[in-house]
């Protein structure tokens, strides 16, 4: 399979994913505004909390970072598609997170009752395919000539050019922090503050496309020469994470509550991906860099064991 019928591929599996994806929020969204008396009484309902509280989450993000990529390959420069750039800078996508959680026992500090809590997490993306770098008109296919005896150079041809593809995979996390009771307008809610570790994953695929007119002026017969290579890449960012929580409902020892969160993470360590593609003849090399911040909000619900 080329490079260009993967991309055909993974265009479909987008497709699919953004269907489940927004089944998903409208279920969601159908449960926090589900009005009625069960809600009401429970909220009224006193439980003791456990000393130990763990929970399951589920949530929709708005994951944004800032990315770059070059390309240079040993072929000759072509002036026809050169300078002719197209990017995608900006990673703006969906990602659904799933969690675990688990609070600990009350403490009391500066005449506050505190709970530790540790979670972890993996997060889904979709429609996670970016175009970091385009020159000339890749991804379109090359173009020969139906009337090889026009001539045509192989510089006129479409479908050459250099591309870089970056897919975020799956993203993991991990954090620790502080979890206080606080009233805002009126309504008790749960305020936490952690700070986390997140790792993300990243897959590049690297494509160069020339083509060789081995007649006179360039012309035909013409020789493709397609470059192509796929790579990973680990990316490690720590920053604090904050979340705002209140209740929904409860039914026998489990609680149902709502809540929106926001994220700053910092980039740690290396921060760019370098990675060569060659055949017997020409060979390129492709750069990738994330930025220094990734940021991420959104909202979602939890289920927590309550206990009786």
């Amino acid at each position: 399979m080329t490079a260009l019928d993967r991309r055909a591929a993974d265009g479909i599996c987008s497709r699919s994913q953004r269907r489940w994806m927004c089944a998903a929020l409208h279920a969601c969204v159908s449960i926090l505004l589900a009005p009625g008396p069960t809600l009401a009484e429970s909220a009224a309902e006193t439980v003791d909390r456990p000393r130990w509280s763990p929970s399951l989450s589920l949530g929709m993000l708005a994951h944004v970072q800032d990315v770059s990529g070059t390309a240079v390959s040993t072929f000759p420069a072509r002036e026809f598609f050169e300078p002719r750039v197209d990017d995608e800078p900006l990673v703006l996508i969906p990602v659904v997170p799933v969690g675990l959680q688990l609070k600990g026992p009350d403490f009391a500090f500066g005449g506050r009752s505190l709970r530790p809590f540790l979670h972890g997490r993996v997060q889904v993306p979709f429609d996670q395919d970016r175009t970091v770098l385009r020159q000339g008109t890749v991804p379109n296919p090359v173009l020969i000539p139906d009337d090889l005896a026009s001539m045509q150079p192989a510089s006129r041809l479409s479908g050459q050019g250099s591309i870089l593809v970056a897919t975020v995979d799956v993203l993991g996390q991990v954090g620790a922090g502080i979890a206080l009771d606080v009233d805002l307008w009126d309504q008790p809610f749960t305020a936490a503050l952690s700070l986390d570790y997140l790792a993300e994953q990243v897959t590049l695929d690297g494509s160069v496309v020339f083509v060789n007119g081995l007649g006179p002026g360039e012309g035909a017969p013409y020789l493709i020469q397609e470059l192509d290579q796929l790579e990973h890449a680990l990316f490690h960012y720590v920053g604090p994470r904050f979340e705002l929580e209140t209740f929904a409902a409860a039914q026998g020892p489990f609680r149902v509550s709502v809540f929106a969160e926001f994220g700053a993470f910092f980039a740690l360590g290396d921060r760019s991906k370098s990675f060569s593609a060659r055949d017997a003849t020409d060979s390129a090399r492709f750069d990738f860099e994330v930025q220094s911040w990734l940021i991420q909000a959104g909202v979602g619900l939890r289920l927590t064991w309550a206990g009786r």
